[in-house]
Order: C-alpha cells, then structure tokens, then sequence
C-alpha cells in the first residue's frame, strides 16, 4: 500500500491518487509513531505527543492543597484572640 506525505513529508493519508502537493511513498508507515515523517529512506517520529493535562493539574491540586493545609494550619489574628479571650476574662486575673 502507497502513502501519501505532504512538502514537509510527513504523513497525511493512505491514498494513491495524486494530489498536488503530495508525494507518493510506496514503504509502509510504522504503527505507533505519533506524527510520522519521512526523511527519505524510512519512516521517523517527526513530533511530540500531546502533554497529559490530567497529570499537571494534579501536580497543581496537589501544590494548591499544601498551600492550603499551611495557611490553615496557620493562626490568625481572630484564632489568637479567642485563645487569650478566657484569660482575659478570668475574674482572678482582672482583678
């Protein structure tokens, strides 16, 4: 089976009619190669895959949850307040 490669030979289809444009290549193309391109004896990987958003937006999540559980673990100025609020009203210490 023929394929056909665009100007900048990568693989664009399985057709054999012409196209202008397009050059027929009579060696099979290899499955698995994400973007396929010839460069003129045999088929090469001629682009990167897609990054995995799933994958960086659990590495945020997991980041953001650490900020969070930091800031929350953190007092603040209400928390310290109500802390000291029954030793400020204790009878004894006010005198």
């Amino acid at each position: 089976m023929k394929r056909r490669i665009d100007a900048n030979n990568f693989y664009v289809d399985d057709e054999t009619t012409p196209v202008k444009g397009l050059t027929i290549i009579e060696a099979p193309c290899p499955v698995g190669l994400f973007k396929a391109k010839w460069d003129g004896e045999k088929w090469i990987e001629g682009g990167e895959p897609p990054v995995d958003e799933t994958e960086i937006l659990k590495a945020k999540v997991a980041t953001l949850e650490s900020k969070l559980t930091a800031i929350e673990a953190t007092p603040t100025l209400k928390t310290e307040l109500a802390i000291k609020e029954p030793i400020i009203s204790d009878p004894i210490l006010k005198g």
